[in-house]
């Protein structure tokens, strides 16, 4: 469910939401049997609230399933309210197989190494999932994922940290870009 409310919204934001979604409904039974209306006024500071029969549809999906999910990507993807992303990320960080996450901050950190524009439907690009894929590796990709995700919200964010970026312009053809517009203030001086 965290996944699923992490979609397209700030951890900071789902962190207080979450615990008392998981607190009111702790089994999936539970999230069945409730009402829509409990579950649309509780994630509506999210403004997630068209997100709430997915919700609910997913929670009675799980109950038949004796919340037991599959380790297949496919098969979560069958699953109300789950996306590619949160099917990924569940994969990765719960159901201990290699998933490849691609959320915003991941778009715009490829597209800034590549030096290549990007926009809302970039995610969906051959050649950023390519890229997402072969950065992912086939062993640790739980550590690398929390690492990359960490990455893109402290260091690489809309204003980008250039200067604290452990990357550095030799890899991140934005950076080098950043770093030679630098460099031509300082000589214009």
């Amino acid at each position: 469910m965290a996944e699923v409310l992490l979609q397209r919204t700030r951890a900071k934001n789902v962190v207080p939401v979450f615990l008392e979604f998981i607190s009111k409904y702790p089994t999936p039974s539970d999230l069945a049997n409730t009402q829509l209306y409990e579950i649309e006024e509780l994630i509506y500071p999210l403004g997630l609230k068209w997100r709430a029969p997915l919700i609910h549809n997913l929670g009675k999906e799980l109950a038949n399933r004796n919340g037991k999910l599959s380790n297949s990507l496919d098969e979560l993807l069958t699953l109300p309210a789950i996306g590619q992303y949160a099917a990924s990320a569940w994969l990765s960080f719960h159901g201990q197989k290699r998933g490849v996450i691609i959320d915003a901050n991941v778009v715009r950190l490829i597209g800034r190494l590549l030096d290549k524009p990007i926009n809302g439907e970039t995610r969906r690009k051959k050649w950023l999932k390519k890229t997402a894929d072969v950065l992912t590796p086939q062993k640790n990709w739980k550590e690398y994922n929390y690492a990359i995700l960490d990455f893109t919200m402290k260091i690489c964010v809309k204003i980008p940290l250039c200067s604290d970026c452990p990357i550095g312009s030799l890899y991140c053809l934005f950076g080098r870009k950043i770093l030679s517009m630098e460099v031509e203030r300082v000589d214009d001086k």
